[in-house]
């Protein structure tokens, strides 16, 4: 599947909007009812050259729609209205789903066609509000999960990021000093007279053993985001299970997606939608891994009479066990939102639990470089300054 921009003429004028299709026809084909088309081109970089919306720019577009959605302004036209008053990115974004809306699409389907601007969690909780809470509310929530969740992610992510770079400085540091720097000048002439009385071997034991540490350490956070990433896309069943075995790791990395998919469900489910369908439509929804196969598989169970809850093998027993035992439709849909919250709560936790170890591994790795530092270059000065300060003249 591929992107592209359809530019059509509809209702007296020029709109445009993206779409994910096979190829160019299909693209056509899925807008032919909608105006008249005038060109259909290949997006290389959705939604235009500029930069995306940023957290707080969607932050304000999501709860001014949602004051003049609750004054009982239409959707396309609260839209031309914030476009009208604010210029930059919340205008043109605002333009284009303005478009997609005047031609057919709900909200949820209009943000989808600006994957850059709105990432897929966002549209989750949009598309779910309007079978439960409404398109106002669910507006606020998508707000508060990018002010709470997306935002300790963000940081979460930036201070990993300057770990690791703090962490890789201070292993080439030490690998730059006890293998090139301090060779080169133990091999000078006046320090190969001194002999022993230059000695910094607990020096270099320092350093190889921390430059060990440091290299165990850049593997394996190389090999969890690999996991992570890569690892989900090729093969995100197996995978999921063997992060779910892993405590603290496992809601770093599936936390944010537990907390979107069953809060997308417990909407559903409390705005009347039968459980199956809720299902299969959350299911169609959450992006391939073990969560999905959960769902995928409670949908089954649903169809042949069994418990569906069995089928969630990826919750605790507690959790399964609480949700086979709501009686009515209120009390699933209130147990179902909080699984999701206690998936955020866990999230946030673990954000809380490791930035700070890993900011104080960082601090302490640098601080050690600084010691190997000096004890290479500067003591071995200092013990060749004392030994041709005991020679006699």
């Amino acid at each position: 599947m591929a992107w592209f921009e359809v530019r059509l003429i509809a209702e007296g004028r020029v709109r445009s909007l993206e779409i994910e299709a096979a190829d160019a026809p299909a693209a056509r084909n899925a807008l032919s009812g909608r105006g008249r088309i005038l060109a259909v081109r290949p997006r290389r970089k959705l939604g235009g050259w500029g930069r995306p919306l940023d957290r707080n720019e969607r932050h304000i577009l999501f709860i001014r729609l949602a004051a003049m959605l609750d004054s009982r302004v239409g959707l396309a036209e609260a839209l031309r209205r914030i476009a009208a008053s604010f210029r930059g990115r919340i205008r043109r974004t605002a333009e284009r789903m303005a478009d997609a809306v005047e031609l057919g699409d709900d909200l949820a389907a209009a943000m989808q066609r600006l994957p850059r601007d709105f990432p897929p969690n966002l549209v989750a909780l949009v598309r779910a509000g309007g079978f439960g809470e409404g398109t106002p509310a669910a507006l606020r929530t998508a707000a508060s999960f990018e002010r709470q969740v997306a935002g300790a992610r963000q940081e979460f992510r930036s201070g990993l990021l300057l770990a690791v770079l703090y962490v890789a400085m201070a292993g080439a540091v030490m690998v730059g000093t006890s293998v090139f720097l301090t060779p080169i000048l133990l091999d000078t002439e006046v320090f190969r007279r001194a002999g022993e009385e230059v000695d910094v071997g607990w020096v270099y034991l320092l350093s190889d053993v921390t430059t060990g540490a440091v290299a165990v350490l850049l593997a394996a956070l190389a090999a969890m985001t690999a996991l992570a990433t890569a690892g989900r896309r090729l093969a995100p069943s197996r995978i999921d299970r063997a992060i779910m075995a892993v405590p603290l790791y496992r809601d770093l990395a599936l936390g944010v997606q537990g907390h979107v998919t069953f809060r997308e469900l417990a909407l559903l489910v409390g705005g009347g939608v039968p459980i199956d369908r809720a299902l299969r439509l959350t299911a169609e929804g959450a992006p391939p891994g073990a969560l999905r196969a959960d769902l995928e598989g409670a949908t089954g169970a649903i169809a042949l009479g069994l418990p569906w809850t069995d089928a969630l093998r990826g919750l605790h027993g507690t959790d399964r066990a609480a949700l086979a035992a709501a009686e009515n439709r209120a009390e699933l849909a209130q147990t179902l939102s909080a699984l999701a919250e206690q998936h955020r709560d866990l999230y946030l936790h673990a954000v809380a639990v490791t930035e700070p170890v890993l900011r104080g591994l960082s601090v302490l790795v640098v601080s050690i470089a600084g010691i190997v530092l000096f004890g290479l270059t500067i003591i071995p000065i200092l013990q060749l300054s004392e030994h041709i300060a005991r020679q006699p003249f």
